[in-house]
């Protein structure tokens, strides 16, 4: 993570673009290692498009620690391709505010069942 800030930094500045991934790489790795903030959720700040990204790498490597079951990590895997759907046909139009909770209460479900 510091070798690619570093790389970013490398033209003098970090730009809006380059700041989100590095964002992104920092939650996937809190939730990977599960030392971050005691009671904070840090992804809830990222777009939906990045959570549902760093999530599925998340399910990954649950499953390789053995965090997840086999069968768990299949099912999670089909709850994320139709929150990854969804996310998509809301970003081709304007969702209203309560499409948008939902979209990201049923992220954050599925980010818990992943660090349980």
């Amino acid at each position: 993570l510091i070798q690619v800030e570093n790389r970013y930094k490398a033209d003098g500045s970090i730009n809006a673009t380059e700041r989100a991934d590095l964002d992104a790489r920092l939650d996937a790795l809190d939730l990977r290692v599960g030392d971050g903030p005691a009671g904070q959720t840090p992804t809830t700040a990222l777009p939906a498009r990045t959570r549902l990204a760093n999530l599925e790498a998340s399910v990954t490597t649950a499953e390789r620690a053995g965090a997840v079951t086999r069968a768990d990590a299949a099912d999670i895997r089909v709850e994320l391709g139709d929150l990854t759907r969804l996310e998509a046909a809301y970003s081709r139009t304007s969702p209203s505010s309560d499409d948008t909770a939902y979209l990201t209460r049923r992220i954050g479900d599925l980010e818990s069942r992943v660090r349980r």
